[in-house]
């Protein structure tokens, strides 16, 4: 998949929005949900069973959004002008060869945007979600083309955007004991 067939896939779901999570809930507030991954909001696990519990949080929200065994995309951003990934990046992220499909904004706020085709199961890709959930990783995002759901994990929980705003009041109803309980829903 070329990165224009990429990038047209994206926008035809999200026009006008780069595929990074912060700059789509501003712009998607009524199709976005969060979820928290540990309770009460706690930001970091520190112990295993709170990764466990994390990991078992992001896998059932992805899987809500993404489906299960759906071809998705993986997009991964990074504050800078660099168009090419860090060797340190994660060896998960690393093997997946994502390529450089955007650049957006300039000079201190420039982003750059890297995707690559990935299949979406649920636990495949435990090792780069623990790494979100333990160090913040950086911003990652995955989509599904098909149905137009979107994940985007950080550390301390995950922001979902729905194909539409009846999809994301579905879902704050399935989730809503892992909802944050403030009115701006952070």
């Amino acid at each position: 998949m070329t990165p224009a067939a990429i990038l047209a896939s994206w926008q035809h779901a999200y026009p006008g929005v780069a595929p990074v999570g912060f700059l789509c809930r501003r712009a998607l507030p009524q199709r976005w949900v969060r979820t928290h991954s540990l309770a009460e909001a706690k930001r970091y696990p520190d112990s295993p069973q709170e990764l466990v519990q994390a990991l078992a949080r992001y896998n059932a929200t992805a899987a809500h959004v993404l489906g299960e065994d759906r071809d998705s995309l993986l997009f991964v951003a990074r504050f800078g002008e660099e168009t090419r990934l860090r060797d340190d990046e994660a060896a998960q992220l690393r093997a997946l060869r994502p390529v450089h499909v955007l650049g957006h904004g300039r000079d201190d706020d420039a982003i750059q945007v890297f995707a690559a085709p990935v299949r979406w199961r649920s636990g495949a890709f435990d090792a780069l979600l623990a790494g979100i959930a333990e160090e913040g990783t950086g911003s990652t995002l995955f989509f599904d083309p098909a149905g137009g759901g979107a994940f985007a994990p950080y550390d301390g929980g995950a922001d979902h955007f729905l194909a539409s705003p009846e999809q994301a009041a579905q879902m704050k109803a399935r989730f809503a004991a892992w909802l944050s309980p403030r009115p701006d829903g952070l």
